[in-house]
């Protein structure tokens, strides 16, 4: 994953279409959850 090779915490949006990522540091149910991972991360 591009984000994680420069250093950047990477997140995955659940969908059904898709499977989860493994390499994720987060994976997210709802949009509405990003704010709160990214004040985990900064």
């Amino acid at each position: 994953m591009g984000a994680k090779r420069v250093g950047m915490k990477s997140f995955w949006k659940k969908d059904l279409g898709w499977q989860e990522s493994e390499i994720s540091d987060e994976i997210v149910d709802d949009l509405s959850d990003l704010p709160v991972m990214l004040k985990r991360f900064s």
